[in-house]
């Protein structure tokens, strides 16, 4: 797997979870926030994680393994900043949607704040949530971009994902 910056991926608080659902925004952790975050996809994203964790029966007790990660780089003067988030759309399933595969498969989704884009973040994350799907048992990883996104198509390939038919990449988890 490709090498590029340091990103670290935190999990989005349950408390941040609960603001989302009840309306509100994504709140502030400790760890300071790029102007241009959250965005938009960060909002609606989280949104369809907890429905789908809900649907499963999820209690909301603890941060499920299937969740959504906040991406961390080195800021000014050492300082640590959120740039994005990379996650699961849902917990696995044989079809993508509803159903709990005996071979899982997993959909993941990134996002890097406009100006922090084109400096190996976005690979980085790739990288970092597909080791987590595969020491969560994952068989698969499955990814979808825009036909016209050539950097995300790009981040794809260099973690190893390959064009499937209808469109969408898939990564299958090595022997």
């Amino acid at each position: 797997m490709p090498s590029g910056p340091t990103v670290d991926l935190h999990p989005i608080s349950l408390r941040s979870a609960r603001s989302v659902l009840g309306g509100g925004v994504l709140l502030p952790g400790r760890i300071r926030w790029h102007p241009e975050y959250p965005m938009l996809e960060t909002m609606m994203g989280l949104s369809v994680l907890i429905q789908a964790h809900r649907a499963s029966g999820w209690d909301e007790s603890r941060v499920p393994c299937w969740w959504m990660y906040q991406l961390v780089v080195a800021g000014e003067s050492g300082s640590r900043l959120v740039v994005g988030d990379v996650g699961f759309h849902s917990p696995p399933s044989a079809a993508g949607v509803g159903t709990p595969a005996a071979d899982p498969v997993v959909e993941i989704g990134y996002d890097v704040v406009p100006s922090m884009r084109g400096r190996g973040i976005a690979t980085a994350a790739c990288v970092g949530i597909v080791e987590r799907a595969w020491r969560a048992g994952a068989a698969a990883v499955r990814a979808d971009t825009d036909s016209d996104n050539a950097r995300s198509r790009r981040v794809l390939a260099k973690v190893g994902f390959l064009p499937q038919p209808d469109g969408s990449y898939l990564l299958e988890r090595p022997a």
